[in-house]
């Protein structure tokens, strides 16, 4: 007779046990203003995230140089990877994950609309 063990669910913590505290997250908010949780399910449906902080110009000017016209994603990754306070690590191993989170990031970039007049 053969006995199966079994299997017990393993909690998000014990998969990722580096991931932020809400003190943590709560500190990141006071030192760099908006924060953007975005999250995707892996293979087996367990939730993976990432955490970025607002890009600033120098992240916008970065991203520029990378861009190409073949790859319009590599801007933005290059926006999630710089911006990033807390990034699960199967996120930048997978490129399904990281692109389904670059499709969603490149939202967070609010740009305003601007007027001009001739003075």
């Amino acid at each position: 007779m053969t006995k199966t063990a079994a299997k017990s669910k393993v909690t998000a913590e014990e998969l990722h046990p580096n991931r932020p505290t809400p003190q943590q997250i709560a500190d990141w908010k006071e030192k760099h203003g908006k924060l953007y949780k975005f999250s995707v399910n892996d293979k087996k449906g367990n939730p993976l995230f990432v955490i970025l902080r607002q890009p600033k110009m120098t992240d916008m000017e970065g991203a520029s140089r990378v861009a190409t016209k073949n790859s319009p994603l590599s801007s933005v990754a290059y926006i999630v990877r710089n911006c990033a306070l807390y990034i699960d690590d199967e996120i930048n191993k997978n490129d399904d994950y990281l692109m389904s989170i670059c499709a969603k990031a490149e939202n967070m970039i609010n740009i305003q609309e601007a007027t001009m007049e001739e003075l």
